[in-house]
């Protein structure tokens, strides 16, 4: 109801620029009656397209995707330029051409009224895409905040077991060179990237030095196939596995979610939306 009122305020207020202007028979077109049928059939049909958004899609203004935002912007405009024709037809003339001549038409009156609606729904759109921007970026400040809390604690109660190296802790790796297996030690082990549509790249530390192996295969296949029984091991993007176990903590990047710092290694690990919550609940559980 918000965003529908803002609307009908931007309405009101071009109503009031139009009558205070130098456009001809202003005075005598827009009365009050006629002005008040406007706010009221802006805000009515904003409604009614965030009712038929909801209903149908599952529609939320705390939650809004992409495809929503568009399907409901597309919708207040065709449903707010149909009631304002629609008023307009019970008048002699359309209210907003008020062109210098005599010459009007059913399609002059269309046009101006679906402008009029789109610049209403721009406008209110823009404020509802601010406020879910800052709503978003307080929500994954939050996150962060309790991550990096969770984080600290589990460092804490693992104390230097990580760096103890048990046979089940060890996986072997087809290389893909004359048949040898890699053996790496799941501690050592930090992350795992894409690298293109038919390898990955594990990267990981036994000792001093940080070593890569690039393998044929493909990320999902890595994780299940290696890592099934390791459950420090995740998916945290399309194109990332992390060693959970390595992570010191996570950035905020403002609506972009967040990123991974983890120990061993300069390059931060991305976060997807897909990910996020299962990232989220891994390393805030006590």
């Amino acid at each position: 109801m918000g965003y529908a009122s803002i609307s009908a305020i931007i309405v009101a207020v071009i109503l009031i620029i139009i009558k205070n202007s130098a456009m001809p028979n202003a005075d005598e077109r827009i009365t009050l009656a006629v002005a008040v049928a406007y706010v009221v059939a802006t805000f009515a049909a904003q409604l009614a397209a965030d009712t038929i958004c909801y209903i149908t899609t599952g529609f939320s203004m705390q939650n809004i995707k992409a495809w929503q935002g568009i399907l409901n912007t597309v919708l207040s405009i065709a449903l707010t330029g149909t009631a304002l024709s629609c008023i307009d037809a019970t008048c002699a003339e359309g209210i907003f051409t008020l062109e210098y001549g005599d010459t009007t038409s059913p399609a002059q009156i269309a046009i101006s009224n679906f402008l009029l609606a789109a610049i209403a729904t721009a406008t209110s759109a823009s404020f509802a895409r601010s406020s879910e921007q800052r709503r978003r970026r307080t929500e994954i400040d939050q996150e962060c905040e309790l991550i990096n809390e969770g984080i600290a604690r589990r460092h804490a109660d693992k104390g230097n077991k990580t760096g103890l190296i048990i046979m089940n802790q060890i996986v072997k790796i087809d290389s893909g060179e004359d048949g040898n297996d890699v053996e790496i030690a799941v501690c050592d082990m930090i992350y795992a990237r894409k690298t293109d549509t038919r390898h990955v790249t594990i990267v990981y530390k036994p000792g001093i030095k940080t070593c890569r192996l690039t393998i044929e295969g493909n990320i999902n296949e890595l994780l299940h196939s290696c890592f099934g029984n390791h459950h420090q091991v995740m998916r945290c993007h399309k194109d990332y596995i992390v060693n959970t176990d390595r992570i010191t903590h996570v950035q905020s990047l403002g609506c972009d979610c967040y990123e991974l710092k983890l120990r061993g290694t300069k390059h931060a690990i991305p976060v997807s939306d897909r990910y996020r919550q299962l990232i989220y609940d891994t390393l805030t559980a006590k």
